[in-house]
């Protein structure tokens, strides 16, 4: 369920887990294209911010 993004909460819920953390301790190592999509989300945040960065920059010297 994980793997398939439904949210950790819920899947706790399903698996009887009274909270969140026991379902992540115990599965979230089966879920390593959430780890490589999570560094893609993050490389793209950390993208679209140095664009920001660099367009102030660039307008400030410009004038």
């Amino acid at each position: 369920m994980l793997s398939e993004g439904v949210d950790v909460r819920t899947v706790a819920g399903r698996l009887g887990h009274r909270n969140a953390a026991t379902t992540l301790n115990v599965y979230s190592h089966f879920v390593p294209e959430s780890d490589r999509e999570a560094a893609n989300v993050l490389g793209r945040i950390f993208d679209e911010a140095l664009l920001q960065v660099t367009e102030v920059r660039r307008r400030r010297t410009m004038g």
